[in-house]
């Protein structure tokens, strides 16, 4: 980043529009089922997080208080932050901390899938369709408003990891192991509030989630995997 602004210092990119596409792990684990809008930055607890988060996070902190100061530097640089939630799509890593990416491999490979029960019950996710992604970030960065933006990118549609499991499963014919335990799982709600992507889309109408599934699972079912 600091190589990248150097760079744009030059005249001839005042003016420029430029998107930092960031996370929704900016706001933490949310645990009220209430969505999350971009002025809801409060102090986060890192133990809550895994190793990796708290690298993912505090990378993404960091870029975004950096990017930020250098808008104040320059007035004449169009910047925007899309801070981005859950996706599905073809492109999503099938092996990996991805819910979906590891749901799909099940349904293309009728393997079995195991999760705890009561976590998954408490944890709600939306996932967008990736073209939907690409769509909404050349929205984003095709906006005049000289005013640094910040804009949450996902899908409004709500759905519990437990019913995504069992949306899978019943459709795609494989088993599902519940596993359980004693602990009290806490509410997990890692949903954006789109209000203001919506304004900027104009309302514009996004792939369901069915649809979604659907869409990916043949892409990738046309692949050796």
């Amino acid at each position: 980043l600091k190589n990248f602004f150097r760079i744009i210092k030059d005249k001839k990119f005042d003016n420029s529009k430029i998107l930092y596409t960031s996370s929704g792990i900016i706001y933490g684990k949310n645990k009220k089922k209430i969505k999350i809008s971009e002025n809801k930055v409060n102090k986060i607890k890192k133990d809550e997080f895994t190793l990796n988060q708290k690298i993912y996070f505090d990378i993404k902190k960091k870029s975004e208080k950096f990017i930020i100061n250098q808008k104040k530097k320059n007035k004449k640089i169009q910047i925007s932050i899309a801070r981005c939630f859950a996706f599905v799509g073809p492109e999503i890593p099938l092996e990996s901390y991805f819910i979906v990416g590891n749901l799909l491999k099940s349904a293309l490979l009728k393997r079995e899938f195991s999760i705890n029960k009561q976590k998954s019950l408490n944890t709600y996710r939306t996932f967008m369709h990736t073209k939907d992604l690409v769509t909404c970030l050349m929205s984003i960065l095709s906006e005049t408003n000289k005013k640094l933006k910040i804009i949450n990118v996902g899908s409004k549609e709500v759905i519990s990891i437990y019913n995504l499991v069992k949306k899978f499963s019943k459709k795609y014919k494989f088993k599902i192991i519940y596993k359980q335990d004693d602990k009290k799982h806490q509410i997990d709600f890692y949903v954006p509030s789109t209000k203001k992507l919506e304004r900027i889309l104009n309302f514009k109408k996004f792939t369901n989630l069915n649809s979604s599934i659907n869409q990916t699972f043949k892409k990738l079912s046309e692949k050796k995997l």
